[in-house]
């Protein structure tokens, strides 16, 4: 649901270089630092059309929230928590955010340089340590109090997602896949299938304590973005990949551990970003949009493996 932004009718005047580029007569003004047209434009927009409704307007800590909210705290400066916040979900002073994503980290922040991570604000901290170990209420603590913030200001769709498993779930004991040759290669995915259940059984932790201990109503949790990258190369962030196989077996197990869980608010499991859209796309429905199952990125991966090994 749109927040309540009090819309009404408008004429705007295009008076930038960008929309104006393709007009004649585009001069400018270097003296009043504008750009003038022998031929302005305007666009009339008619709020009182509706084309399609958004569920929700929301954006991502990931990821220098964290860093940036504690450092403000540790220094006494509360005020500038509160003036971000404002900022992010105001309706009234700020652009009226009315959802919020909160990154769960695998733990590169602990693992400092060993993370393989080299820009720092790439990594992120862990909640639990090891497998089926207790929470730490001293990591994310500047991400979990953006959220706190966000619902004192009314924001009420927040959504856990994860990038990478934490690294005591994961092959290589890193939070991404990392290069196949310098560490032997993940395969498809690099969660380690033996920990599975255990990774399972953290996010439900997780989502327990930001709704109970925290008082967050996440509503929705993401245990897999952007799968279909291999997260080899270019600038390393915590990321994981998967093949179908992977990714159904993931959320099967996620799905029945939330039905078991009893949680405090009910928690949707909400579908991964992908790159290419055939790849949102279940095998039954991808054969009858184009005839052939979905064999491109990490569908692939596993027979890239099977030829090299």
């Amino acid at each position: 649901m749109l927040p309540n932004l009090n819309l009404k009718p408008l004429t705007v005047a295009l008076a930038s270089s960008l929309i104006l580029a393709g007009c004649s007569g585009v001069t400018n003004d270097t003296a009043a630092n504008r750009v003038v047209s022998d031929q302005a434009s305007q666009l009339n927009v008619d709020t009182s059309t509706t084309f399609q409704t958004m569920h929700s307007f929301g954006a991502s800590d990931a990821w220098t929230i964290d860093p940036l909210i504690n450092h403000w705290v540790e220094n006494g400066d509360d005020e500038k928590v509160a003036e971000l916040a404002e900022l992010l979900f105001s309706t009234e002073t700020g652009i009226g955010l009315s959802a919020w994503r909160f990154n769960i980290g695998g733990g590169s922040a602990e693992q400092g340089r060993a993370s393989q991570i080299p820009d720092e604000f790439r990594r992120a901290e862990l909640l639990m340590a090891e497998p089926n170990g207790e929470i730490d209420p001293t990591k994310q603590r500047g991400q979990i109090r953006m959220m706190q913030e966000a619902k004192a200001l009314g924001v009420d769709e927040f959504v856990a997602f994860i990038n990478s498993p934490p690294h005591w779930a994961t092959k290589n004991g890193l939070t991404y896949p990392a290069n196949f040759t310098d560490f032997g290669g993940v395969g498809s995915t690099n969660l380690d299938p033996e920990q599975e259940e255990n990774f399972v059984n953290f996010m439900v932790s997780v989502l327990d304590y930001l709704q109970k201990e925290a008082g967050v109503p996440v509503n929705h949790i993401s245990p897999i973005n952007e799968p279909t990258w291999d997260w080899e190369g270019g600038t390393p962030q915590e990321a994981n990949r998967y093949n179908m196989d992977e990714l159904k077996s993931l959320y099967f197990k996620l799905d029945d551990a939330l039905k078991q869980a009893n949680l405090q608010t009910p928690v949707a499991v909400d579908g991964a970003e992908v790159v290419e859209y055939t790849a949102a796309l279940s095998d039954e429905y991808k054969i009858k949009f184009d005839h052939g199952a979905y064999t491109g990125a990490m569908n692939s991966v596993v027979k890239v493996c099977i030829r090299t090994t």
